[in-house]
């Protein structure tokens, strides 16, 4: 049950994270979303755990989870479906890489082990799913503070 609890935990500010970079990576409002946003994290988060832990089906989790984000940025912000899908690729690649530079970057440590990036739980995972949620923030936070990012989406 706590394992559930946290996974769910992490995986809401995980989405968030990658919201909030996405959005401020190309100057959209986020505020005025904030409870949309934070439905599509909570659900997200469910959706991942459903996914990944209790049907054991981790493979399409990224996939269908991009195109809830694309279904989501049309829907919910009204952006049009062909530019939702490009902010929503180039912003889930920019969160994954950050992802791939702690999990090298830790494993080149030697703080996880290789085959930590095929678990879904445990300490190694926690780790580099934490430190790249919080690069995510500082970096969304610095593009905010700064008015910096791209500016062609209406």
């Amino acid at each position: 049950m706590t394992e559930s609890l946290i996974y769910i935990t992490l995986s809401i500010f995980d989405c968030l994270a990658y919201i909030f970079l996405i959005l401020t990576l190309y100057m959209l409002p986020v505020w005025n979303y904030r409870y949309r946003i934070l439905s599509f994290a909570l659900f997200i988060a469910v959706f991942s755990y459903t996914m990944r832990i209790v049907l054991e089906l981790p493979k399409f989790d990224l996939a269908l989870q991009y195109i809830f984000l694309v279904v989501f940025l049309r829907f919910c912000m009204k952006i049009k479906t062909h530019i939702a899908a490009f902010i929503g690729g180039a912003g889930l690649t920019c969160y994954i890489t950050l992802q791939m530079f702690f999990y090298y970057s830790f494993n080149l440590m030697g703080a996880v082990p290789q085959n930590a990036i095929e678990y879904n739980t445990g300490y190694s995972v926690y780790a580099i799913q934490v430190s790249s949620i919080a690069m995510a923030y500082i970096i969304a936070t610095l593009l905010f503070i700064t008015r910096k990012g791209f500016t062609f989406i209406i």
